[in-house]
This record gives C-alpha cells, structure tokens and sequence, in this order.
C-alpha cells in the first residue's frame, strides 16, 4: 500500500486542530498519514507533566518529565500493513527531519500491551505481546514524539503522542489554516474529541473544550454558513439511530449558540448509521462512524 503525503495536522496535530509552533509546523513538511488510516481517539491537553517513555531497563521502563502541551491520537490502520511496516515509515520520516531517535522495542521486549500501555498513559488497545512495536524520538530538549502499534489478525493500532516543552503561561490557537484546508479538500471537517452520554444526546463534560475552539473558528469565518451533521453506528434501529444523530447535532448548535454562534449560519442533520466511514463489523470501526461533522455550504454563496 502506498503512502500518501499529507500534512502533519493528520497525525500529531493537538487533536487535528490546533497550532504548533515553527519547529512541529516544519515537521509537516516530512510526516506521511498512512493511506487507508481513520482516527479512533484523540486528546488534547495544553499544560501537563508527562513523563515520555525514552528507555528500557532491567527494573522497567526508564521515563522523563516533561512539562508542556500533549497531543495524543490514536488510529486503526490497515491490515495489508503490518505493525514493523507502520512505525518504520514514521521513523524514517522522523529521522529525515531532524528527530533522533531515542529508544525502541519489539514484541515481548516492551514488556506487555497492559504495561506498554500504562506507562504511555493510554488504554491498552487489542492485540498480541509479539506484534508490539515502539519508538520515541526527540528533537534536542523541546519536542518528543512516541509511536506505538500492536494488533492482531483482525485489528492493527497505532498511537502517535507529541509532547512539546513549553512554559504554562503559552497560549495555544485554533489553527483556522488547517481546518480551512481540511474543508476545502474535503467540504467537511469532523469535530474532535465529541462525546455523548450512551443513547442520549447530553454532552459529556469533556466536549466543552472542542466545542469553545469550534466557536472560535467558526468566529473567525462570520460570513460562511454550515452544517452540523450527526452520525452513528448501525447498532439498533435505524430510524432511532437517525432521530438521535439529528438530536446530537442539535445538542451542539445549542452549545455554539450559548458561545456566540449565530443559529441561523448552523444547521442540523442527522442521517445516523447511513453514512459510515468504515465498515461497522469491528469495535474500532463503530466507533470511528459515531461522529459530528462540520460541512461547509456552498448552495448560499
């Protein structure tokens, strides 16, 4: 399979929608998106300790604080790709722009998937000890990167952490560049890191941060008018499906209207599990196909 170029932001981009700074924006000029890859999982955290995994040692893993912003995006990738496959081509793009590389392991030398994945701060995907798979770079002190994959025979995952060093008092911006050209490529842009509670339309309290950075981008567009449209798995009745992705939808235009967001530039759809971005026969797959998208109108210009 072929690797198609595309900017960073698909990969280590703060939740595909925020901005870095010189250093992580030169690096777009050398990640690759694996083609045929959807984003499971995505996370954002502007100021936190992290300790990036940056060795191996005979009493465990060997760790480093770094204080700073963290980007944490988790993918199912193809199976015609296996793990090795996957984290080699994101080596060697790493290494091409400057990172160096600071530690590794396969298989049953990273220990297990439970523990590879507490200490990455991730919940452990499924997969086999012996498909494991890891890497961490840096460029000088500033900006760490891990890339792990595991799977199994019906399942690959892959995450991709960016941590970068700042002080807290740094401020993060909605990057309007990259979803402008996400929407222009695509017509659409999917909103990050929106949860609902199960088989309701009420936001869980970790969307407010997705949504406040929507607004501000959608403020930075006044005159450009769209559509929210909801979307589901095909679990349960279709028609129930459909009510509730219109009624999520919703949910959020409210949201938006409460930070300043005109109703009229939104509007709500829902066509629940009838447009799939992957197929609904795996957990991953599912859960890549329940999302809120913004799509750009185009009839009112």
């Amino acid at each position: 399979m072929k690797i198609s170029p595309l900017a960073i932001c698909a990969t280590i981009a703060i939740s595909a929608s925020f901005a870095l700074n010189a250093k992580t924006n030169q690096l777009a000029q050398f990640m690759s998106n694996i083609e045929g890859s959807s984003i499971t999982h995505q996370d954002y955290k502007k100021y936190v300790k992290k300790t990036v995994l940056v060795g191996f040692e005979q009493t465990g893993y060997q760790g480093k604080d770094v204080k700073g912003s963290l980007s944490s995006t988790s993918y199912s990738i193809p199976l015609t790709l296996s793990e090795v496959d996957v984290v080699e081509q994101y080596q060697a793009a790493l290494e091409k722009s400057g990172f160096t590389l600071l530690s590794q392991c396969s298989a049953s030398a990273c220990g297990s998937i439970a523990s590879m994945a507490n200490a990455l701060g991730i919940s452990a995907p499924f997969g086999f000890d012996e498909t494991q798979e890891f890497r961490s770079f840096a460029i000088k002190d500033d900006l760490y990167v891990t890339i792990y994959a595991t799977g199994y025979d019906k399942a690959r995952n892959l995450n991709v952490q960016v941590v970068e060093k700042r002080n807290n008092n740094s401020t993060v911006s909605v990057d309007k560049a990259y979803i402008d050209s996400l929407i222009d490529k695509q017509g659409k842009y999917q909103i990050p890191n929106i949860q609902f509670k199960f088989d309701s339309d009420e936001l869980t309290e970790s969307s407010g941060k997705s949504i406040e950075k929507l607004a501000t981008y959608l403020k930075s567009v006044p005159n450009q008018n769209f559509y929210l449209v909801g979307h589901t798995d095909d679990s349960g009745n279709a028609q129930y499906n459909q009510k509730l992705s219109k009624k999520r939808a919703l949910a959020i235009q409210t949201k938006l209207s409460d930070l300043g967001i005109e109703k009229s530039r939104l509007v709500a759809i829902g066509v629940g599990e009838f447009s799939p971005k992957e197929s609904n026969a795996s957990e991953n797959g599912r859960l890549s196909n329940r999302r809120v998208e913004l799509v750009k109108r185009t009839d009112l210009l």
